[in-house]
């Protein structure tokens, strides 16, 4: 896989030498450049978050802002988990108990929910961001 990952990036590389891209420290002008001149960048971006996952990981435990985000998504994950586990337990068992017990986690289910869907939109932009970086700071420097 990182034959295939350098060897995507030379070829963007490569093109870069050959336009004299003349923009070196426009980083915005860099990642159109990068996105137009490279065949399937979304795969690109996914092999780089797939071997540098730890790297991505050690990133986001390290920022105390993306930190939170990925807290929030193991807490709806929980959430989510706990809402299952009482809506198979209240149909397991008939009792009074249960009834409650799957109330409670239908307030959980809600908040699982909600929170799992816009942590992992967070997540997924910080993985997107870390690639395209990533990319950048191979071919630009």
């Amino acid at each position: 896989m990182e034959e295939s990952i350098e060897r995507r990036i030379n070829e963007i590389y490569q093109k870069t030498l050959k336009q004299n891209f003349d923009e070196k420290y426009d980083t915005l002008k860099q990642f159109d450049f990068i996105s137009k001149n490279c065949s399937d960048e979304y795969k690109l971006r996914k092999d780089i978050i797939k071997k540098n996952f730890f790297n991505f990981m050690g990133e986001v435990l390290g920022d105390r802002v993306k930190r939170g985000f990925f807290i929030d998504f193991l807490v709806s994950i929980i959430c989510l988990s706990l809402s299952a586990f009482a809506i198979i337990l209240s149909a397991v068992s008939r009792e009074e108990l249960f009834l409650n017990y799957c109330l409670i986690a239908g307030f959980f289910g809600f908040i699982g929910i909600w929170g799992f869907d816009s942590n992992l939109n967070a997540l997924k932009y910080y993985a997107n961001l870390y690639s395209k970086e990533f990319i950048r700071k191979r071919i630009f420097g």
